[in-house]
């Protein structure tokens, strides 16, 4: 009997040799995540398409992680999480409708307007929805700016799930402004993390 599963997603194929060590090694099952549409070389080098240095904003659901990238690499020693993540600007938006309305709305109904536009969502809801997320979003901003980036000049990259939000509603159109809104982004992302660890891993066996 199997003792659980290793669920992966392989773009190049780095993570699949990682996953069939793991598997194999813990006598897991194997599951691998195929995408829709196979992914391009160009898709697989965004990266380097990256100038020297860029700032990546990454809007999750329960924080905000701004990191300069130097040389096409992280720099942690100056990346700051901020817990402001897009959960925050939902409960504030249930916060104003029980206030103004008395009454909550529920997520689903959020991603809906979102997504689709929601042409069925009541005026009264759609108004308070529509300023609480051009709120949070210049919220986003003015924490770039608080670290002293300049907005005008930084080559900034918006990622993650609020990166859609963020260019919706209140977009920035400079030049300089990317808003990445490939929702498996994140997933290629540690895709080459696993690459780094594939590397690792056989250079320690080699050695």
């Amino acid at each position: 009997m199997s003792k659980g599963l290793v669920a992966y997603f392989s773009a190049s194929g780095n993570t699949k040799k990682i996953a069939e060590m793991v598997a194999e090694e813990g006598g897991f099952d194997l599951h691998e995540i195929a995408p829709e549409k196979e992914y391009t070389k160009a898709d697989l080098n965004w990266m380097q398409s990256f100038e020297n240095k860029v700032l990546v904003v990454d809007i999750g659901s329960w924080t905000v992680d701004i990191m300069p990238i130097i040389n096409h690499k992280p720099d942690e020693s100056v990346c700051v999480t901020k817990p402001n993540g897009f959960i925050t600007c939902i409960q504030q938006i249930n916060k104003e409708c029980v206030r103004q309305i008395g009454a909550e709305v529920d997520e689903y109904d959020i991603q809906r307007l979102l997504v689709s536009g929601g042409d069925d969502i009541p005026d009264e809801y759609r108004k308070i929805i529509e300023k609480e997320i051009r709120v949070y979003c210049r919220q986003v901003y003015d924490h770039i700016r608080e670290l002293g980036y300049n907005m005008d000049l930084t080559p900034v990259i918006f990622v993650g799930g609020g990166a859609g939000v963020m260019k919706q509603y209140v977009g920035l159109s400079q030049k300089n402004i990317t808003y990445v809104e490939d929702i498996c982004a994140n997933a290629r992302g540690y895709e080459m993390l696993g690459n780094a660890y594939l590397k690792a891993v056989l250079q320690r066996r080699a050695g």
